[in-house]
């Protein structure tokens, strides 16, 4: 969590993508790296122009939220993300799913499967789940950028 809190500090700019539910758990991302002095955009698609036109990558930052480890479209960014040498960073509750496997980093967080429960807890548990991870990567940057947390 810290090489990723420091790659986040370091960055010219994170962009922030996101669908459904996750676009609001994104906004929540958004604006505490905003309110930290961290540049941040907060994305639901791919913009091939803007791509194109960033001109330091190694220093570019790309957050990819999502729920559902199959989310074709935001495995279809990150897919477009590695082509141009963005370094990725995943929240996902899974290390080895397509989306984990596709970013340099993964912030796992932890849910519960519940049998003969449907699909509406298991996504209110996961999106508290991300919430909480978001939370304490926020409260890590900050506590670095007022110099209460040490170096590593």
């Amino acid at each position: 969590m810290i090489r990723i809190c420091n790659r986040i500090l370091n960055a010219s700019t994170v962009d922030i993508f996101a669908t459904g539910f996750c676009e609001a758990i994104g906004s929540f991302l958004q604006s505490g790296l905003q309110s930290v002095n961290i540049p941040c955009t907060l994305q639901n698609n791919i913009n091939l122009f803007y791509l194109n036109n960033i001109v330091n990558r190694k220093h570019h930052v790309a957050i990819l939220l999502s729920i559902d480890n199959n989310d074709q479209s935001i495995i279809s960014i990150a897919e477009t993300l590695q082509e141009y040498h963005i370094y990725r960073i995943s929240f996902s509750n899974n290390k080895y799913n397509q989306l984990s496997q596709l970013c340099q980093d993964t912030i796992l967080f932890d849910t519960i499967s519940l049998p003969n429960y449907n699909d509406a807890i298991s996504t209110g548990t996961s999106i508290i789940s991300m919430q909480y991870s978001i939370i304490f990567l926020i409260s890590l940057i900050f506590g670095k950028k007022q110099n209460i947390i040490e170096k590593y």
